[in-house]
């Protein structure tokens, strides 16, 4: 488990599973995301098979449920890209109803400072679509820095929108 100032944020399991479908049932949260918006929790529950079976061979549990005080507010993750040379991806999402109180910060925060003591030579990539302010600020905030900007780079939800690419790189080199 991992503890903030504010959040516990724990391995994601099939407990959370109602509250993921409350995320992923919400077009304002998922909507700058690769989710489909889901219509039923029998959709959640089999995405969230689909997970699981896509990322099993990765090192550790890297996909958590966000608590406050003891209710499911979010996700985060680290999907592992190379379990060699430990790159990972990066992402977040936050009920709407939790928004714009720094919990996606937050929980980042933890997650990353988790990744970089359990994996020295950690490189993490992560995306924002450029409309999408205020991940862009977190993940700047977080230490992120810019790469590059792919030219209609997010194509889901029926729009083809221009997405912003950032790093981490502890690698030795």
């Amino acid at each position: 488990m991992i503890r903030t100032e504010r959040l516990q944020i724990i391995p994601l399991d099939d407990n959370y599973s109602d509250d993921i479908f409350e995320l992923w049932g919400n077009f304002e949260v998922i909507k700058y995301t690769y989710c489909n918006l889901l219509s039923s929790k029998e959709a959640c529950q089999i995405r969230l098979d689909d997970w699981k079976s896509m990322h099993k061979d990765n090192i550790g549990a890297n996909k958590f449920a966000i608590l406050l005080n003891n209710k499911m507010i979010g996700i985060v993750g680290f999907p592992v890209i190379d379990n060699e040379n430990f790159k990972c991806g990066f992402f977040y999402q936050i009920a709407q109803d939790y928004w714009g109180n720094g919990y996606a910060f937050e929980a980042s925060q933890g997650v990353l400072n988790y990744i970089f003591e359990t994996h020295t030579n950690a490189y993490v990539i992560a995306d924002a679509v450029i409309l999408n302010d205020a991940s862009i600020k977190i993940l700047n905030k977080l230490g992120f820095k810019q790469t590059f900007i792919e030219e209609k780079g997010f194509k889901n939800n029926g729009m083809e929108l221009d997405l912003v690419h950032f790093e981490i790189d502890r690698r030795i080199i």
